[in-house]
């Protein structure tokens, strides 16, 4: 699942990432209808287990004590656990990514994570906001060599909100998440389409979509996930934003 959400975030940051022109803040709003095998049921419930175990012992129930923002992390970890044993329905993305564009920049936050990537460093770096800690990532997961990407434009077409898309179906062979379907607008006139064509986003599929994602639709064979872009704002924004804040350490 790790892998899904990585995708799907360097999908909507690649839109952002080839701007001409636009700054602001992009929201994405993700929902998923994920079901839990049996076998992960089975793994949620012994972790839960451990993570009792490991909050009733007593050297570390004086760590929470004396540390709130541990105590808020691991109870937050156990409801987690929780929801997740049941088998149900399981959202793994997180429900709200926060896109912030300047220039050739971008800062993406999805709870206490925040990519900032930086182009004129070519380098990404992923910052935790509870631990003030960041590190450096690779910018572009690769889909295996093997892996073959046919994009098929339909004629169906809808408005979201307020943009004319058109569907596109992605089918990607050799991969656990086989069927996409890119509802693509040619209305936002300040992102370019043309900036998708290479640039290492070959395998994000922008080579045969002529337009801008707006919403994103994944199949796995454990249900479908579903990633929109609901707010896009233009507003001038701190360079700061796109920075590593003073106090945070290397991991």
């Amino acid at each position: 699942m790790k892998r899904l959400w990585l995708i799907l975030l360097l999908t909507c940051q690649a839109a952002a990432l080839q701007a001409q022109g636009f700054e602001g803040i992009i929201t994405w709003t993700s929902t998923s209808d994920i079901k839990l095998s049996d076998e992960q049921v089975q793994q949620m419930k012994a972790a839960k287990k451990q993570l009792e175990a490991q909050m009733n012992n007593p050297e570390f129930k004086k760590q929470m004590e004396a540390n709130p923002a541990l105590r808020e992390m691991m109870e937050k970890q156990l409801k987690n656990l929780d929801g997740m044993q049941g088998g149900g329905a399981v959202n793994f993305m997180p429900e709200k990514m926060i896109t912030k564009v300047k220039g050739k920049n971008t800062r993406s936050e999805m709870g206490t994570t925040v990519f900032i990537h930086r182009t004129s460093e070519n380098k990404t770096y992923m910052l935790d906001t509870e631990t003030k800690t960041y590190s450096e990532i690779n910018s572009t997961p690769t889909e295996p060599a093997d892996s073959r990407v046919s994009v098929k434009k339909t004629s169906e077409t809808t408005t979201i909100n307020g943009y004319k898309c058109t569907k596109y179906l992605l089918n990607i062979e050799g991969s656990a998440m086989t069927t996409q379907w890119l509802w693509v607008t040619k209305d936002i006139k300040d992102i370019d389409p043309s900036m998708f064509k290479g640039k290492g986003n070959e395998n994000l599929f922008f080579n045969d979509v002529d337009g801008i994602p707006v919403k994103i639709e994944i199949n796995t064979p454990q249900g479908k996930v579903t990633s929109e872009m609901t707010e896009l704002k233009r507003v001038t924004l701190p360079d700061s934003d796109f920075q590593i804040p003073a106090g945070y350490k290397k991991k």
